[in-house]
């Protein structure tokens, strides 16, 4: 099948039925309770580094997720990711996409290589980092903060690798509470809680 779906996705306008194809692969995999199947996995990485980028992108959203899942674990999966994340961000500079039509993607990338695509986030010069987080928050616009799919004690495991940086970075790209509307009451979310609990200060990340 892989052969198949290289041949395919070099056609012009083949990248998306390849996607299409091997995403019902995938489904089918896992409602039956089938192991990925590496090969499929490794088609997955080669489509996703020749990902296109465009304003129709948020029907993808389902099907990016179920290939990004196995395609990104393992021990290929993060410089794939890097790739990926590092296209995006080039796309997202030329305006052929925008951060918020790309929400299943992010939400792929950081759910499968969080530590990478945060040190990705913040590894630039402070200019750099800010531009990032404006993306984040971008993203964030339509369906919710793609970082978000980060658990708190991962989140806290990257942090404490630098905690006199990592702690405010993550501050500022957390969504930090929840509800205040319709009559739910405001509450901070469980990320909000681990870096308040154990940042070196406090006041600062409250900041």
């Amino acid at each position: 099948m892989t052969p198949l779906l290289a041949l395919i996705g070099a056609k012009p306008g083949g990248h998306d039925v390849a996607m299409e194809i091997l995403s019902m692969r995938l489904y089918s995999d896992h409602d039956q309770h089938r192991p990925t199947d590496p090969e499929l996995a490794a088609a997955g990485r080669a489509l996703l580094a020749q990902l296109p980028f465009s304003h129709d992108d948020r029907d993808g959203s389902f099907r990016l997720q179920l290939v990004a899942k196995p395609a990104l674990t393992g021990a290929e999966g993060p410089e794939t990711a890097r790739l990926v994340w590092r296209n995006l961000v080039a796309a997202i500079v030329r305006q052929e996409t925008y951060a918020f039509e790309q929400q299943g993607l992010l939400k792929a990338l950081f759910s499968t290589q969080p530590a990478l695509l945060l040190g990705e986030v913040t590894a630039g010069d402070e200019d750099t980092t800010q531009q990032m987080f404006r993306l984040l928050r971008d993203a964030g616009r339509v369906d919710g903060n793609p970082v978000d799919v980060i658990p708190a004690e991962t989140l806290l495991a990257w942090c404490r690798a630098a905690p006199s940086t990592r702690f405010l970075q993550a501050a500022a790209i957390i969504t930090a509470v929840t509800g205040g509307t319709d009559g739910a009451a405001a509450q901070w979310t469980s990320s909000a809680h681990a870096l308040l609990g154990k940042a070196p200060d406090r006041a600062a990340v409250l900041d």
